[in-house]
């Protein structure tokens, strides 16, 4: 019986190893595939939008820094951009979000090789979710937010490497 836990315990701990290894090449693939300058084309709020993106590690690398912003048009003819920064640590999946609105919303992460999904806000600010999905040097985006309990597509773009 002492033999049956011991198995048990090394297989655990076994697993639990390759579940951490399996996490770190998944943030590495992840990191390496996004870092860099982007430019995308899209929709938000039913406009014609641009966008732009540049992911850089920060802080030591401790942190995946975001510069972003996006520029469109309303159907009263005026141009919207709004720009912000926010900052990633992918080893505990949380994040800030801060932007030219005035706004501090805290970000929850989830991600795989090649998604990226971030919950945004909280019960105190607006909520919603970005998910950023890359291939062969390209990122798709979609934007949604969080109203009743359901969630609501505003923004999606598609993305270019520059």
């Amino acid at each position: 019986m002492k033999n049956f836990y011991t198995g048990l315990l090394l297989l655990f701990l076994t697993s639990n190893m390759t579940a951490q290894n399996n996490s770190e090449d998944t943030r590495q693939t992840l990191l390496k595939e996004i870092l860099g300058r982007w430019e995308g084309k899209g929709t938000l709020m039913g406009n014609q939008a641009t966008f732009q993106m540049q992911w850089n590690t920060a802080l030591n690398n401790k942190f995946v820094q975001l510069t972003f912003s996006n520029t469109f048009t309303d159907k009263q003819g005026i141009t919207r951009t709004l720009a912000s920064k926010a900052y990633y640590n992918l080893n505990t999946k949380k994040g800030v979000w801060i932007d030219s609105r005035g706004m501090i919303l805290p970000l929850a992460l989830d991600f795989t090789t090649d998604t990226l999904t971030v919950l945004w806000g909280d019960a105190h600010t607006e909520q919603g979710k970005t998910i950023y999905k890359v291939a062969d040097n390209d990122i798709q985006t979609e934007d949604y937010v969080l109203k009743n309990e359901q969630y609501f597509l505003f923004g999606r773009a598609s993305y270019v490497r520059k």
